[in-house]
């Protein structure tokens, strides 16, 4: 019998021992010695339009080094969804946007010398928005006449169909049916570690990213897009990952701490609070399924026929 190195037997794991004794690097754990702290200002609508901001005031104050809205980034629609390249969802998102589609939604970015000054300048920033119509079911966001969150979509992100086998004649030949609906909950990740990216120019002018992310190619590769830069330009270093369950396989605001680095020309550390995780960051989609199952009388199953809706919300990771 062929024998394994590791198949079949009990690995330790490679970081084991540093995580054990408290040796492991995070990236909440890293400092540099000119390092700027970021914060990021929420719409508190779940569908606005910007109608006027100003961030005068809050550049003014003392110790704030940079501010920034959607007119300092640049406009290119991404899809911020941790696939690997080509895209398969809808280039639906920017780094900062007019158009707002959750409460929770970036309006604009401040890097200062300390996390007080940051909040501190958020609280300065005068916004005006017209509130348009939300939707806060599946129902409502496909009725006849609803608005459309992204222009040209209708409100879906995508549709998939597919059939094995001929469902239709087993059906016919079923002695019972069963049909039913089912319902699941949006579910957060809510790892331990939250969501934290430092970043840094290098002396070559290139944008060096620590970050806690599970996917550092597609990271590096969605915020090359984002940017209108070469991937040549973005270094990505995945530190120690404090929990990710799927939540940290793709770009959620560190465009906007890349965009305040390169504005600052210092490091900058953007870290989310426990509440902005939960709230601003991803979810698993929650579900409406209905069900129609065909059976003989003894039990066995002959065929199923399953609709299945999911809400993925404002935008379609």
């Amino acid at each position: 019998m062929k024998k394994y190195n590791v198949v079949g037997k009990s690995v330790p794991r490679i970081d084991a021992w540093a995580k054990a004794t408290g040796a492991a690097k995070y990236v909440g754990d890293m400092q540099r010695s000119d390092m700027l702290h970021a914060k990021i200002l929420h719409s508190p609508l779940a569908h606005a339009w910007i109608r006027r901001i100003d961030v005068s005031r809050a550049a003014a104050l003392p110790g704030v080094r940079a501010v920034i809205t959607y007119m300092d980034v640049p406009q290119i629609p991404f899809t911020t969804c941790g696939h690997p390249y080509p895209f398969d969802t809808p280039k639906d998102s920017l780094i900062l946007s007019r158009h707002l589609r959750y409460v929770g939604d970036p309006v604009a970015a401040v890097a200062a010398d300390t996390q007080e000054i940051a909040l501190n300048a958020l609280e300065l920033i005068e916004v005006e928005y017209e509130e348009l119509p939300a939707y806060f079911t599946i129902d409502a966001a496909l009725a006849e006449g609803a608005v459309e969150l992204h222009e040209g979509l209708k409100n879906l992100a995508g549709e998939n169909e597919f059939e094995i086998g001929d469902v239709e004649g087993a059906m016919a030949q079923a002695d019972v049916i069963i049909e039913d609906t089912v319902e699941t909950p949006i579910v957060t990740h809510s790892p331990i570690e939250p969501h934290v990216s430092l970043i840094e120019l290098d002396e070559q002018g290139r944008l060096v990213c620590y970050l806690s992310t599970q996917v550092p190619s597609i990271m590096r590769e969605r915020l090359a897009y984002a940017l209108g830069m070469r991937m040549g330009q973005i270094r990505v270093v995945k530190g120690h990952v404090g929990g990710g369950f799927g939540g940290k396989q793709e770009p959620i605001f560190e465009p906007i701490n890349a965009v305040l680095t390169m504005k600052t020309g210092k490091p900058v550390r953007l870290e989310l609070t426990r509440e902005e995780c939960l709230a601003c960051t991803r979810t698993r989609h929650s579900a409406r399924i209905h069900m129609r199952t065909g059976l003989t009388r003894d039990g066995k199953m002959l065929a199923r026929i399953m609709d299945i809706d999911q809400n993925t919300g404002a935008y379609s990771s």
